[in-house]
């Protein structure tokens, strides 16, 4: 009741309420009013005016879009006691769209925040405890922005059920020149949908990214300095520049904490290519965390580096890739790297590849090599497991791996060739796309006599014995330190035969293939041969400058035993024939 002359009778004080509605087309909509159901609020600058409380709701009506406002989002919930932003009604997801259209996302001013006009759909400020869910958000500089700059907990942000699409046109980085844009704009590269970030104060904490789908955006989800982080079922496709990057997600933590990025699909990343390199998923400084039934595919990178499936950039630890899909990529599947520019040296620890699918990779056309498989460098002691992967090859010209510490880099064989301690690599499956099984005695090479169907012996005078593993070495070591067979190359002395044996699992045919030469170290000819079982079908005479070279195609069936011998021309105790050789076998299965 208004007692005083002249008070605006008009405008009602809001009263403390759990829901509070807000319309665009609604025709009793007022921003003056309570923003109950029957008078809802009308704009989005209204709901940013408001601090709300744990336990209160803002809920869009369903079918209505605002333009030309940003949501700017305050109080702060918590992951116990969120404040939600949500729906109302029936009809499609309520639109926050700041543009009409992606054309009319005004253009990008490095050294002027003002003349780039709109620049966030929904911007949480040292806030945080929300819950954003059903809503559209289109036509922007960025979708859902989260930063910290002030001391105190930030505890929860859940975003499910959101339709995000056209975000493009933030200023981008000038990278490699340097940085020219004012300081508002630095802490993104380029637009992002999803986007958390620590200017100062403390990490955000319990991040659940749900249910969310991505469509032509720079890049569609960047989680930065975050603990316990969960994203579950999210579909991204045709990114500009990127694909979903983790940032210094659970960096450090003493405990236990969550970290799974699972059952979701990136496809089509990086159409407008990125100065530094294109990734599907990128993981930088991510620490005990899981990707798990991921598909990541078709990848690109026109006029910049990479263009891989998953990127392991750099002080990643306790980090697992299982059970996903990496598919169609144009450069190698994944990626081991320590970033030279913020890594400080350090390597990525115990990073994992398990049970995945790898099929197709590798396929840039660009008159340069590609392997199917990984890119790797600066990881020798990763001490993380490769085990139980599928490797489809686009063709058998195609390198396995690029490996940037070995000689020659691209090559058959795997990052343990230097270390064997420093990976566990085992029961991995290479294929042709028509499911025939390539076995490579370099790739198949490991500690475990049988492991991937291959073993290791020696022949002394008639009499067989297996070869024992040297854990130092890297190597199998005969009875004498003189007869040794590594990855690629195997060696013998004093009329030892070292032997390389491969048992068949199947009936039918196989073409084997490889050549042979002396190794620089060999101070001794060689005669080498492979048998099927007792009987031998290829032999040779090896020479310094000499290459033999096998290609054969003989009937199997299971049980039968290939072995690739090894014996040195000149029987003195003192020299050694030592060859590059690593056969590999191609499967053809019985009709």
């Amino acid at each position: 009741m208004c007692i005083l002359v002249g008070c605006d009778q008009s405008k009602e004080e809001p009263i403390e309420q759990t829901n509070y509605f807000v319309s665009s087309s609604d025709p009793k909509a007022d921003d003056d009013g309570p923003g109950t159901q029957e008078r809802p609020w009308k704009t989005l600058s209204k709901v940013s005016s408001h601090t709300f409380k744990p336990g209160q709701s803002v809920l869009l009506k369903r079918g209505d879009t605002w333009t030309g406002e940003t949501l700017y989002l305050k109080g702060n919930g918590s992951s116990d006691n969120w404040i939600t932003l949500s729906a109302y009604g029936t009809g499609n997801r309520p639109i926050i769209s700041p543009y009409d259209s992606p054309e009319s996302i005004s253009e990008s001013y490095p050294d002027d925040v003002a003349k780039n006009g709109l620049l966030y759909a929904i911007k949480l400020d040292n806030t945080a405890g929300w819950k954003i869910k059903g809503l559209e958000i289109a036509n922007s500089k960025s979708g859902i922005v989260y930063v910290n700059g002030a001391e105190g907990t930030r505890d929860g942000l859940w975003v499910e059920d959101c339709y995000i699409h056209d975000i493009t046109k933030w200023p981008l980085t000038p990278y490699p020149a340097a940085e020219n844009r004012v300081p508002e704009l630095v802490m993104m590269p380029y637009s992002v949908g999803i986007f958390t970030f620590l200017n100062s104060g403390e990490r955000l904490q319990n991040v659940t990214i749900n249910n969310c789908i991505f469509e032509r955006t720079d890049a569609p989800l960047e989680i930065r300095h975050a603990d316990h982080v969960t994203v579950d079922s999210i579909k991204a496709t045709d990114s500009y520049r990127e694909g979903v990057i983790f940032t210094g997600i659970n960096y450090d933590h003493p405990g236990q904490p969550t970290g799974i990025f699972r059952n979701s699909q990136i496809v089509r990343t990086g159409s407008n290519g990125m100065i530094w390199g294109t990734a599907g998923l990128a993981l930088n400084a991510v620490h005990q965390f899981t990707i798990d039934n991921v598909e990541v595919a078709f990848t690109v990178s026109p006029n910049s580096p990479d263009g891989v499936g998953i990127d392991y950039e750099g002080l990643n630890k306790d980090v697992t890739v299982q059970n996903s899909y990496i598919h169609d990529n144009e450069d190698e599947a994944v990626m081991y790297y320590r970033n030279p520019q913020w890594s400080n040296g350090i390597e990525n620890i115990n990073t994992s590849l398990i049970n995945n699918r790898f099929m197709n990779n590798g396929i840039k056309q660009d008159g340069k090599l590609h392997a199917a498989l990984l890119v790797h460098a600066n990881n020798l002691d990763n001490r993380g497991t490769i085990s139980g992967n599928t490797i489809v090859l686009k063709d058998l010209q195609q390198p396995l791996n690029m490996i940037t510490e070995m000689t020659p880099q691209f090559n058959d064989y795997w990052p343990g060739h230097i270390n064997q301690e420093s990976y566990r690599i085992e029961n991995n499956r290479i294929q042709l796309n028509d499911g025939r099984n390539v076995n490579y005695a370099s790739s198949g090479f490991s500690k475990k006599q049988g492991g991937n169907g291959w073993h290791y012996e020696l022949v002394n005078k008639g009499t067989i014995a297996e070869m024992g593993w040297d854990s130092e070495s890297g190597e199998w070591k005969g009875t004498t330190e003189k007869v040794l067979i590594g990855d690629h190359w195997m060696q013998t002395a004093a009329g030892i035969e070292a032997v390389r044996k491969w048992i068949s699992s199947f009936d039918g045919e196989i073409a084997i293939t490889g050549n042979v030469e002396l190794s620089s170290s060999s101070t001794a000819n060689a005669r080498v041969s492979i048998l099927k079982n007792s009987e031998t079908i290829w032999e040779q005479f090896i020479a310094m400058n000499k290459r033999a070279q096998h290609d054969l195609t003989i009937a199997v069936k299971a049980g039968d035993e290939i072995r690739f011998v090894i014996h040195a021309a000149n029987d003195k105790n003192e020299t050694e024939a030592r060859v590059d050789w690593s056969p590999r076998l191609v499967e053809q299965m019985a009709k």
